[in-house]
């Protein structure tokens, strides 16, 4: 990558984490730490028809803060479309 003004401006848009890394970095929904299995699952085989945009560092499987930032707000955005899907249906 080439190192630029804007690159040097935004650093926390271009370091990867690694994804066992990324738990603790989430809001702990009932007080308790999402399992590095659902990070792992969230870039496999997604949630909601969404996948985690990773990169593989060697071997080591990589995200970003800004790709978990798009992967949430695109899970929400897929909740409420199917919800409004739902209740078109009368369900």
């Amino acid at each position: 990558m080439v190192v630029t003004e804007r690159s040097r401006a935004l650093p926390a848009l271009f370091e990867y984490i690694a994804l066992t890394e990324v738990p603790p970095l989430l809001p702990q929904p009932h007080g308790r730490p999402i399992h590095k299995a659902t990070v792992i699952r969230w870039a496999t085989t997604g949630c909601s028809g969404v996948r985690l945009r990773t990169v593989c560092l060697g071997r080591i499987r990589c995200t970003t803060q800004a790709w978990l930032t798009e992967f949430g707000e695109q899970v929400e955005a897929a909740h409420l479309q199917r919800q409004l899907e739902e209740r078109g249906r009368g369900g």
